[in-house]
């Protein structure tokens, strides 16, 4: 349950628009494939980048600063999630992929992501220091 915790302090933090290196470091050396369930159980109920907006926040105003922010968060959120399984290595995409995902929307990405090495390269890319 703590790791669970520290991934969604990790999620408002992105949303806020800081990148906590180490604290996703020190959880990335936590996780065990293991973990691939309830980590993709958080991006399974995700439902849009609008839901974490406050509501001093419109949709209207999607160009806002701070909207701009929330939204890269978000999207940050679901590439570090893949991020971390592909640290895992096989064994974590391989649990991944046996992941249901229902309706959801993000689990897909996370799945295509982690399994597609054009994608990979790019969530290497943005987080070097994860070491993958």
């Amino acid at each position: 349950m703590e790791k669970e915790v520290e991934l969604k302090k990790i999620f408002q933090k992105l949303r806020a628009g800081s990148i906590p290196e180490q604290e996703i470091l020190e959880l990335s050396n936590k996780l065990n494939e293991s973990d691939v369930d309830w980590i993709l159980s958080i991006i399974k109920v995700l439902e849009s980048p609008h839901d974490c907006f406050g509501e001093d926040i419109e949709l209207e105003e999607s160009a806002d600063k701070d909207a701009e922010v929330i939204v890269k968060g978000f999207f940050q959120f679901v590439d570090l999630v893949s991020g971390l399984i592909i640290k895992l290595g096989d064994a974590g995409i391989s649990k991944a992929n046996s992941f249901d995902g229902g309706s959801s929307e993000y689990v897909p990405w996370v799945l295509r992501y982690c399994s597609d090495t054009r994608f990979q390269k790019d969530i290497k890319e943005n987080f070097p220091f994860l070491g993958i």
